[in-house]
């Protein structure tokens, strides 16, 4: 059995992190614990369970106002002893969480001295915490990047800069970037999802590059991580004509013997540049001979983890420019945002799944201007468009338990199809098909959808 934190301390309070925490539901790929900082929708956890073939997914909720949901456990005393009974009856279960944390590592030595044991294959040890937080930011993913692509070819980092805060980074953007015709793109040290970033472009006019760059410090204002921590200033990588470039994505794991697994690799859905929306895995997702370069490169880096003392999963995310070369750009040092679609594919298709089929997930399809709907109306209309669409093998609601209930509405899907072509292809008219249903401006929808 599985012990599964919907979110970690760091990410609770983010905004989009609630969100997700549907996402959690579908990890341990059956009986699992559900630890959620918010109410799981009935329905949804109902459809979860009929999905997987078992009744024995369940959640744990523990409610409060604190970003720590580790500090909610500790707060709740009833919560916490139907933790703890669920633990004695459940002695060598595995706990999966989006990463470590000090709060987390602090609870597990509490469990431990209970004699309430929990594994934890996917996540580093408490030792390694430092090391895990220094190279889950921006500017420890560089510092690292640069030393690899000395003495590997293959890693390719952009030309880029480390500054002590933002006013700093857009002086050097502006110095060494814009004024080469060069746009760049600046990274807070910690942000999640693409958010904490700022594109930056060349203007002809002096005066409209000042603007442009008052409007990027205004921008940034209100956003708390670009206030703490090292800024990342980076040449950006272009696509063909000076489009924005395809992203790619590979989930890895630094294995307790040192070796380094692929767990799955997929092409990212992009929102203006930058902010991740999901992703498309699976047979005809990534030409293989890319495939086989992002591997290696993952490989390499997980190796670099490994020796560092690192052990569990790791993502590297790409970009890839108009010759076709990709281009280190990020790296997660926990579970990323593709893990419930690896369990779906893994569940319908099997330990194969690559070269039997594919999976679409986009996390955030919003429904701005609608009224509000309820999980059993989407629910509706999800099995109304797979029902005339045979292509699709599954057609499941991922996420909607939270994200329905915020002032712009939104939710999350997947579908199962025979490659990631029909897969998209479907994505696109079932997202058309929703937007119609609802009465929704479908020049809205088309002004998200980049595949």
């Amino acid at each position: 059995m599985q012990m599964i934190f919907a979110a970690s301390e760091a990410k609770v309070w983010y905004e989009g992190a609630a969100d997700l925490i549907d996402h959690a539901l579908f990890w341990a790929q059956g009986g699992a614990l559900v630890i959620v900082p918010e109410e799981v929708h009935p329905g949804l956890l109902k459809d979860v369970r009929n999905f997987f073939g078992t009744e024995a997914i369940d959640t744990l909720h523990f409610p409060g106002t604190s970003a720590s949901l580790c500090d909610r456990i500790g707060q709740d005393r009833a919560g916490r002893e139907r933790m703890r009974h669920w633990l004695r009856g459940n002695s060598n279960s595995n706990l999966l969480a989006w990463g470590m944390t000090p709060a987390l590592a602090s609870l597990m030595r509490v469990l431990e001295k209970e004699e309430l044991y929990v594994q934890a294959p996917g996540l580093p040890s408490a030792d390694a915490l430092w090391l895990a937080q220094s190279l889950d930011s921006k500017p420890g993913f560089r510092m690292l990047a640069e030393e690899l692509g000395h003495a590997h070819p293959e890693v390719r980092v952009p030309d880029g800069f480390l500054l002590p805060d933002l006013d700093a980074a857009l002086a050097t953007a502006e110095d060494y970037f814009l004024r080469s015709g060069h746009s760049v793109i600046l990274k807070a040290a910690r942000g999640t999802g693409g958010y904490s970033t700022l594109i930056a472009v060349p203007s002809v006019r002096p005066e409209e590059q000042m603007a442009s760059l008052r409007r990027l410090r205004a921008l940034a204002r209100f956003d708390t991580f670009w206030q703490v921590g090292s800024v990342v200033v980076e040449r950006y990588i272009s696509g063909p004509d000076g489009a924005t470039p395809a992203a790619y994505t590979v989930d890895a794991c630094v294995n307790r013997d040192g070796s380094v697994s692929i767990e799955c690799f997929g092409r990212m859905l992009i929102h203006s540049g930058k902010r991740y929306e999901g992703a498309v895995m699976g047979r005809g997702a990534v030409n293989p001979a890319l495939a086989a370069q992002l591997h290696e490169v993952a490989r390499i880096f997980g190796r670099a983890l490994s020796k560092r003392g690192f052990t569990g999963l790791f993502d590297i995310d790409f970009v890839v420019d108009a010759e076709g070369l990709p281009w280190v750009c990020e790296m997660n040092v926990r579970r990323a945002s593709p893990s419930h679609l690896l369990a779906i594919a893994l569940r319908a298709f099997g330990p194969s799944w690559l070269t039997k089929g594919a999976v679409f997930g986009r996390d955030y399809l919003y429904l701005r201007g609608s009224m509000k709907m309820s999980y059993e109306d989407l629910r509706t209309l999800a099995q109304e468009y797979s029902s005339q669409n045979p292509a699709i093998l599954a057609l499941l609601i991922t996420q909607a338990s939270y994200s329905l209930l915020r002032r712009s509405p939104h939710f999350g899907y997947a579908i199962l199809a025979a490659d990631a072509h029909v897969c998209e292809e479907e994505a696109g008219r079932f997202e058309r098909f929703v937007y119609s249903s609802l009465g929704l401006n479908l020049l809205a929808l088309s002004s998200r959808v980049e595949m």
